[in-house]
């Protein structure tokens, strides 16, 4: 791991928040309004300094469940770039890895969270059983309480949303942080055939 010097910024104590001041070069600069915690400045400066190091692009830093990410993966999470199917697929394997513990499930277990590639097979007209062999076991463990499901869904333009299904409620929401006029008509088409 490489050591990275890091001060805060003076002007920065009333938000709380850091900017580091490093003595290496990362690939984007930070901002005041991302509102940096100590430890999440750190992990930016480890993760988004410039290289051009191929075998420091291709460590991989993040193994969830099936899925790994090397720091080549986790570029999309630079500001203004579109994340990637793969840091989608890492959050849900997150959550599921939170929820299965040695697979001793209890009445915690709440959530469904399924991976993009769920509607991409949705779409491409998979058979359904190939779909329930495909997700069932690791994706949708049999939780005695599910109250919710998660489905993360992406626009044309590379924008994830998220739809969520409240069973007891029956009920379908629409998560969105960026839906300007038009676009609200098509992802809730889109909602409606998952």
């Amino acid at each position: 791991m490489t050591e990275l010097t890091m001060t805060s910024h003076k002007n920065t104590k009333s938000l709380g928040c850091i900017v580091p001041k490093l003595e290496a070069k990362l690939t984007f600069k930070p901002t005041y309004d991302m509102i940096l915690a100590k430890r999440q400045s750190q992990v930016c400066a480890y993760l988004f300094q410039k290289t051009s190091d191929a075998k420091l692009m291709a460590e991989i830093l993040v193994l969830a469940g099936k899925s790994e990410a090397t720091r080549a993966d986790l570029q999309c999470l630079i500001p203004t770039r579109v994340i990637s199917d793969l840091v989608v697929t890492l959050a849900a394997e997150r959550i599921n890895c939170i929820q299965v513990d040695g697979q001793q499930f209890t009445d915690r277990q709440s959530v469904w969270c399924l991976p993009p590639s769920f509607v991409f097979d949705f779409e491409s007209r998979m058979q359904l059983s190939e779909i329930r062999e495909k997700y069932c076991d690791h994706w949708m463990p049999p939780f005695p309480n599910l109250n919710f499901i998660y489905v993360p869904l992406k626009s044309v333009d590379g924008h994830w949303f998220l739809m969520i299904v409240h069973l007891k409620n029956e009920v379908i929401y629409h998560l969105d942080t960026y839906c300007p006029g038009g676009c609200a008509a098509y992802r809730h088409l889109k909602i409606k055939k998952v």
